[in-house]
């Protein structure tokens, strides 16, 4: 029988693939993606590529940054699929730029 790799590296590589998908949809380069959310570009690098587990905080800067909700970063797209393969109804659009907890605390 095979090993299985753990449900936390196919996350943590579906979430980079989605801040990358979102960025370049965006027409943002990681440079200014990396500004946005105050974290460094090699960061958001291996980010994109699976090879590092955000935080929290910087996945919420992140959503910042893309100007979007932080649960659109677990989205395969609008056909409403979470990664984890949940059916959930898409989100309705936003109606206005979300803030990131850590700038309302400041």
């Amino acid at each position: 029988m095979g090993k299985r790799k753990p449900i936390v590296s196919n996350i943590v590589r579906s979430v980079g693939r989605r801040v990358r998908e979102l960025r370049t949809r965006a027409g943002m380069t990681q440079e200014r993606l990396a500004e946005r959310a105050e974290i460094s570009v090699s960061f958001l690098s291996m980010i994109e590529r699976g090879e590092r587990s955000p935080h929290l905080e910087t996945l919420d800067r992140l959503a910042y940054g893309l100007n979007v909700p932080v649960e659109a970063l677990f989205r395969t797209g609008f056909e409403g699929l979470d990664l984890l393969g949940v059916v959930d109804p898409p989100d309705p659009a936003p109606t206005q730029e979300a803030e990131p907890a850590s700038a309302r605390r400041r």
